[in-house]
């Protein structure tokens, strides 16, 4: 069967893309930075939604984890792993760096996107099961700014 790009979709994504450059370019929180942080992931989530299909719980739970929390976990781990090296070759002289410190959440917090889909998708098989994708969009992007929120 033949797949159809669907250019709306292409186009959304890219707008989103340039609204993340312009996001991390912007400093501060003012008018402009809460705006377009209060909807370029959410976008992409939408966008992803669209081409949604179902597939056996199990079945989508092993492939989500390995291609969203494995490679967070991975990140986490050599972030990790590459601090401690840093302290020991600096003898002791680096701040110290504790992986659980609430200081520490900007280390892991880089890649939150990763749980954050992770969650949603999970979230999004169980409501599957209503036929509107609008209804289900919504809703999914509902569920994201809980987990935005939460993480």
């Amino acid at each position: 069967m033949k797949t159809i790009r669907l250019n709306q979709f292409d186009i959304l994504k890219g707008i989103g893309i340039i609204l993340v450059m312009f996001g991390h370019a912007i400093l501060g929180n003012g008018l402009i930075h809460n705006l377009i942080y209060g909807f370029h992931m959410p976008l992409f989530f939408f966008c992803s939604g669209f081409f949604f299909k179902d597939k056996p719980l199990k079945e989508s739970i092993i492939k989500d984890a390995k291609g969203l929390l494995i490679p967070w976990m991975t990140f986490c781990c050599v972030l990790i792993l590459c601090s401690f090296i840093l302290q020991i070759l600096s003898n002791g002289l680096s701040p110290q760096f504790h992986p659980l410190d609430e200081n520490c959440y900007i280390l892991y917090y880089t890649i939150w996107f990763l749980v954050c889909m992770f969650i949603v998708r999970l979230f999004y098989r169980f409501i599957s099961k209503i036929n509107n994708r609008l209804i289900i969009n919504i809703l999914c992007w509902g569920v994201f700014f809980f987990v935005y929120i939460a993480i």
